[in-house]
């Protein structure tokens, strides 16, 4: 799913700026904004596959029941 590819872009992103085990700079203003854009996007992406795993749920559910009891 594309949106779980954003997801791990963005974590990946993080883990680049903040290496084991010395970490980088988390107190630079420019790290930590960033830091937060990426969060911030990896939540927004994580949100929106869980919505269309929901929709992938029900449709299973729908069909399943649909097969079983016709």
């Amino acid at each position: 799913m594309q949106l779980y590819k954003e997801v791990a872009k963005a974590l990946n992103e993080m883990k680049e700026m903040f290496p084991f085990p010395h970490g980088g700079e988390p107190s630079e203003a420019i790290q930590k904004n960033r830091a937060i854009e990426l969060l911030y996007q990896a939540k927004e992406a994580e949100v929106a596959g869980v919505k269309e795993l929901e929709k992938l749920l029900d449709f299973m559910k729908a069909y399943y029941a649909e097969v079983w009891i016709n």
